[in-house]
Order: C-alpha cells, then structure tokens, then sequence
C-alpha cells in the first residue's frame, strides 16, 4: 500500500485516474504517480528491478575498477594526480575543452609525470593510460545506466501520454473509434525509442563483458577501446553466450527486440499513420490503446515481401508493453549479476535473486512466453 495524498494512477487500459486515497495495487497493471513526493515520480509493480540493476551495477564498477587497480592504494593516487577536466572531457558538455587542447594539455601532463617519476617510481605515464583507459571502459557501464533509465522513463511516459489522448467528445454511439493527432505521433516516437533504446543496451553491455573478460595488460600508449567494433551480433565471442536467462540467451523476446529496432531504423516508423484507438461505452470512453503489430512464435515480424506491419491478432501495446519491459529487466539483472559472478551456477544465481528481494510474483505474471 502506498500513502499519499495526491496522486495519479495511469491504468493499462489508457485511462487515468487521480486518488486521494491510499493507492492499492490492483490485478491489472497501473502506474501510480505520486504528486506530493518529489523523490518518489511513480510507481508500477516490478519497478524494484530498476534499483537492483542500480546496485548491482555499483558493484560491477567496483569489480571493473579492480581489473586495472587491484591495489587500492594505487588507484586512490592516480585518482588524486589525474586532472579533474580529464575525467570528462570528451565525454560531458560541462567540459567545453576542444579535442586540439584536451590534446595538448594530455600530452603536457604525460612529460610531467615523467619527470617526476625520478623522484616518484610508483608515477608514470603507462600508469595514466591505464587509468584513463579505465575511465573509458566505465563510461560504457554510466551509458548502460542512462539508457535503462531513458528507457524506464519511455515505458511510464506510454501510459502517461496514451492517457492524455484528447476526447473528441460526443459519439455517434458505442464501439471502437481511432484518433490522430500530434499525440498519437508522440506515441508512436516513444515506443520506436524504447526499442532503439533496448537494443543499444545489448550492444553496450555486449562491449562492457568483452571488456571485462579481455582486459588490456599493456599501456605504453593511450589505447582505443578493445570493443569499439564489438556489438550483440558479435557475442558469440564472450563467456556469457547463450547463458540461459540473461539477455544473451537469443531467444523470441530478444529477436523481437532487435526486429522492431531495426525496422524502426531502417524501414519505417512503428505505422504509416500513428493512432490511438478509443473504445467507447455510454458515450465515455472506458479503453485506450494501440495496436501492436504481429509477430511470429520466433519474434520476427510477421512480413509479406516489402509489408511488415500486419495487425491481424489486435494485439494490444498496452498488454504486452508491461510483460516486455518487465521480462527485459529481470534478464538484466540477471545479466549484471553474472558479470559481477561469472562463475554462478544456476541454482546460485537462483538463490542470489531470491536474497535480492525480487517480486517474483510478478516475474511470473510479465513473462515473456
């Protein structure tokens, strides 16, 4: 039970409800938004995997940090000699330094420290490139959790918007109607985003596990990336592969993914005119939702030479969105874990997100089959 005293509920049927009530969950799936609680946006059921995918990740970052600095004392002197803009040039707009003086001054700190390397042994320049290759290597984790958190933000901002779908007003009667308008095009950008958003997540922690499991051992110079051509297609080349569970275990709910991501990015926009349909009662309308679009029992989109949107099953976003975006979770999580763990059994790995505190009541009402 959450308390508050104000707060919306966006249910699955696309229609939004504001309480002053005690929210209690119900059996369909609602996000709750807390209007008087700015630390706490909103709440949904399995929304708890978002914070274990946080820690887990604080821990990955530990363990990749050690890979590099296995001595701590070590790490904590190269973190206090490494110049501050260093850490975010190239990567954060609060550092406006140009690639030509980021250079420079780069290449200027490298003389220094060999310089004092004479009076200092444990300085050296192999020792920074090391560090700022380990800086780099984080960055691939901090967009992992960017995304997931652009994605989150995707899946609640479907059910916020499709809520807000304007009402025509009167009816000519009860059944199903369609509205376009610039909303119903947001939606349909919002839902092309998450998919893009979901792929890009294969393909970074795809490069973060070859990262982890090939750490570079030489660094005589500033080193590109050991992954920077390395993307999910290509994960046969890690430990991981087909680790059942985790998001490299190819299976449906991954094709569908990578299918709708590169059709959204390649083909064509989720339909030629996006719309959202109203399914009228008594002049109100009771349900909200679009259509998605039919897949077959291996994820593909179901295709008839160039057409590839087909919407025969009426298949609504609005039901398989929820079972998706919580089955794409729990599989990172999992992930995460193993790369944390890589030597987990699966009875392990069973019994460690047991003590996590995972819903798996939940788990089992969203899942992918």
């Amino acid at each position: 039970m959450i308390f508050s005293l104000n707060g919306v509920i966006y249910q699955q049927n696309g229609i939004a409800k504001k309480t002053k009530l005690p929210y209690m969950p119900t059996e369909s799936f609602d996000i709750y938004e807390e209007l008087d609680n700015p630390l706490i946006n909103y709440n949904y059921p399995g929304d708890s995997l978002s914070f274990m995918i946080e820690s887990e990740a604080i821990t990955l970052r530990n363990h990749i940090r050690k890979l590099y600095f296995p001595n701590d004392d070590e790490y904590n002197l190269y973190s206090k000699v490494f110049p501050i803009f260093a850490h975010s040039v190239g990567y954060n707009s609060d550092e406006t330094m140009s690639k030509t003086s980021f250079e420079r001054l780069i290449t200027s700190y490298f003389s220094i420290i060999d310089k004092q390397k004479q009076e200092d042994s444990s300085l050296s320049s192999e020792m920074i490139n090391k560090y700022m290759y380990l800086t780099d290597v984080l960055y691939i984790l901090d967009s992992i959790q960017n995304i997931t958190i652009g994605a989150n933000e995707n899946f609640v901002d479907y059910f916020r918007r499709i809520s807000c779908v304007d009402n025509m007003g009167h009816w000519m009667g009860d059944g199903i109607f369609t509205i376009v308008n610039g909303k119903t095009y947001q939606l349909s950008s919002i839902l092309g985003d998450y998919f893009v958003k979901l792929h890009s997540i294969l393909d970074l922690l795809t490069k973060l596990a070859y990262e982890i499991e090939h750490p570079v051992n030489e660094f005589s110079k500033y080193k590109k990336l050991k992954s920077h051509s390395i993307l999910y297609e290509k994960h046969v080349c890690i430990g991981i592969n087909n680790r059942k569970g985790t998001l490299f275990d190819k299976d449906s709910l991954i094709n569908m993914i990578s299918t709708i991501r590169n059709e959204i990015i390649h083909n064509g926009s989720w339909e030629d005119i996006p719309k959202v349909y109203l399914n009228i009662k008594n002049n109100s309308i009771i349900e909200k939702y679009m259509l998605f679009p039919d897949i077959e029992s291996n994820g593909n989109l179901v295709t008839y030479v160039n057409r590839r949107h087909f919407y025969s099953s009426s298949l609504k976003v609005n039901n398989i969105f929820p079972v998706i975006h919580i089955s794409f979770l729990y599989r990172m999580l999992q992930t995460i874990v193993l790369l944390n763990y890589p030597n987990m059994t699966d009875d392990e790995l069973k019994d460690y997100i047991i003590n996590l505190g995972v819903p798996n009541e939940v788990i089992e009402k969203y899942k992918w089959e």
